[in-house]
């Protein structure tokens, strides 16, 4: 009984330490993509600050261009610089989405400080 007890206390915490280090190696992998720069939960960039960031342009939603949830919703937003446009996102899921298809999202966030635009006008 206490043989069966130990490798079962074994097998569960094997399973949390592999989980654990898929998720840091995950996390890490984030920011590789060029062009981009990862921010952490809080917004900031991992990357010193360079001109590049300084010059970004700052992200115009109150609202995930992936997902369409509010910011804030899902606690802190993810933010990165992609081609200096700074992206904000509610989860790290939706920036794997991005990630996939980044000139898609460009477009859809393109799309949507157009409607911004115009509904500003009209309500003129």
């Amino acid at each position: 009984m206490k043989l069966k007890r130990h490798i079962i206390t074994v097998v569960v915490l094997a399973g949390l330490t592999v989980g654990a280090l898929s998720v840091r190696a995950e996390d890490h992998d984030m920011g590789k993509m060029p062009g981009m720069n990862m921010g952490d939960q809080a917004g900031q960039t991992n990357a010193p600050a360079g001109k590049a960031d300084a010059k970004a342009k700052p992200y115009p939603l109150k609202t995930c261009v992936v997902s369409g949830e509010e910011l804030g919703e899902m606690g802190k937003p993810v933010t990165l610089i992609y081609q200096g446009q700074e992206m904000k996102f509610c989860c790290k899921d939706c920036v794997k989405k991005f990630k996939k298809d980044p000139e898609k999202y460009l477009k859809k966030l393109a799309e949507e400080v157009k409607k911004q635009k115009e509904t500003k006008k009209e309500a003129k």
